[in-house]
């Protein structure tokens, strides 16, 4: 016979050929194979007596009505959507900030004005700070703060700068000023660049479903799953502790539902990528004084 393979109420749209013979039905491995069921061998199976398989002929529509437990049927991947990526426009451009501070007291003035010079460009930045100062018990002049250049590969999420620095540092660490050259990564660039190892949360559907993931209350993906198993992967969830619960819906309204706790580390980063950080240069000291 040749007739419409429907595994889980799944219609495959092929015809498949079946054996009829002595109330037996019988189909070859391979057309089981192609309809996305893990089977081996190449002998043919009957389907009555298979573990794992539930069969159903009807002769009249000249369908094959198969269940067929979950793990014998592949397992679908659903992934979030990326994060659009928007390329950085910069056109060249200068900005001046300042702050002027005078003070009266009795016969005295004194007076301050910091300052902040930057011009930038689609090449790099270039900046300059102090402060000036007039009378009072500060020494009179101009005192310099900081002065770099510094630029940025949002490709490969790097930072450049040359001049005066602030260090990077660990946990157990602290950071100096320095004169001198870094590079380091900075993932801040990147914003569509998902640093943290996500969660993936897994289950399974007997019958074509929609899932609904929810993560402390708040629906984060919804999608229609093919019989078999599931896997939600690299979904973005809040750092730090919290409860996954996964909702499968089938055609009749039937629900089950599964809750997973988890926790996901900040400082973590995925696998593949590196973080790092390295400078090289002259302490600053006396800085804001000399």
């Amino acid at each position: 016979l040749f007739v419409d393979l429907v595994v889980n109420g799944r219609a495959d749209c092929t015809l498949a050929e079946l054996w009829e013979k002595d109330g037996e039905l019988w189909i070859a491995p391979a057309t089981l194979r192609a309809a996305g069921i893990a089977i081996e061998g190449d002998e043919p199976i009957e389907l009555k007596q298979a573990p794992g398989f539930t069969a159903n002929y009807d002769a009249a529509a000249q369908r094959l009505y198969l269940d067929v437990a979950p793990s014998l049927l592949p397992t679908s991947r659903i992934r979030a959507k990326a994060a659009i990526r928007h390329v950085t426009q910069v056109d060249p451009g200068f900005v001046l900030n300042y702050d002027a501070y005078v003070q009266f007291w009795g016969a005295s003035t004194s007076a301050s004005l910091w300052s902040e010079q930057r011009a930038f460009s689609d090449l790099a930045t270039v900046s300059n700070s102090g402060i000036l100062r007039f009378g009072g018990m500060s020494r009179t002049g101009y005192v310099r703060y900081d002065t770099r250049i510094r630029a940025v590969d949002t490709e490969r999420a790097l930072s450049f700068t040359a001049g005066d620095l602030i260090t990077h540092s660990l946990p157990w660490s602290s950071s100096v000023r320095l004169g001198g050259i870094g590079i380091a990564r900075n993932f801040r660039i990147r914003p569509d660049l998902v640093t943290v190892p996500l969660p993936s949360f897994s289950g399974q559907a007997t019958v074509p479903s929609a899932v609904d993931l929810f993560v402390n209350g708040y629906r984060q993906q919804q999608a229609s799953v093919e019989p078999g198993r599931f896997v939600l992967d690299q979904i973005p969830v809040v750092t730090g502790a919290g409860e996954a619960r996964i909702v499968t819906t089938d055609a009749t309204g039937r629900q089950v539902e599964t809750v997973v706790p988890f926790y996901v580390a900040p400082d973590l980063l995925q696998q593949g990528m590196l973080d790092f950080a390295v400078e090289a240069g002259a302490l600053r000291r006396g800085y804001g004084l000399s």
